[in-house]
């Protein structure tokens, strides 16, 4: 089965969005693949990362004054207290640690990843010749 990531698409399967104009899902969505295609050269499942990146530039860019779209990590009532999750490494792209804040972009990321690998050894030893280890 192929997604094909518009505007539709995005509302269904992302139901928090149905609100915004087709035109902000979709700009959101030409930002992702912008961002995709300049970045990655063998991309599995390009059009569900571009709906999962789309998805957390709305996120993100939808904050209002009680939420800035970043995911929270604990709430604390008494004394109000909250903490919101932190970013990861640099190795993550042109917004280094800026993914790990949403769910979305933490999804992103997941997919991005699927099927390949961080690091492969090709060759070795004689008795592993021509072999690839993943």
């Amino acid at each position: 089965m192929t997604v094909e990531a518009n505007a539709t698409a995005m509302k269904l399967k992302f139901p928090s969005f149905q609100s915004l104009d087709d035109i902000v899902v979709t700009f959101a969505l030409e930002e992702a693949y912008a961002i995709i295609n300049a970045t990655t050269n063998n991309l599995k499942l390009k059009d569900l990362c571009a709906m999962y990146l789309a998805a957390h530039f709305l996120a993100v860019d939808s904050a209002t004054s009680g939420s800035d779209g970043r995911e929270v990590t604990s709430e604390t009532i008494g004394k109000i207290s909250v903490t919101y999750k932190t970013g990861s490494s640099s190795k993550d792209g042109p917004f280094p640690g800026d993914l790990a804040t949403t769910a979305y972009g933490a999804r992103y990321l997941q997919l991005k990843n699927l099927g390949n690998p961080k690091f492969h050894m090709v060759g070795g030893d004689s008795q592993h010749q021509g072999r690839r280890f993943w």
